[in-house]
């Protein structure tokens, strides 16, 4: 149990550095709806952007961290399952 909650740790510090190797454009509002779970109305509203663009920023975000974790699978291949927009 212990060896699992360190592994989930270790796993969420890896996706919280790479986020922030994210465009100034996407790292906000990825980390703020992956991570601190804020819908996309909010973010919207926090942004003054539209739901569409703030979905395209959350979609470009998971293309690039995709390439940055393809880039580096031969360190570790066993990352967490992002919720996709419209998941609770």
């Amino acid at each position: 149990m212990i060896e699992a909650d360190l592994d989930r740790a270790r796993r969420r510090e890896q996706i919280e550095r790479a986020i922030l190797r994210l465009g100034c454009d996407t790292r906000g509002p990825f980390y703020l709806f992956y991570l601190e779970g804020y819908s996309i109305r909010t973010l919207a509203r926090i942004y003054e952007k539209s739901p569409s663009a703030i979905k395209m920023a959350l979609h470009r975000g998971r293309r690039n961290l995709a390439h940055m974790f393809t880039v580096d699978a031969t360190k570790e291949s066993s990352l967490p399952r992002l919720r996709q927009p419209g998941e609770s």
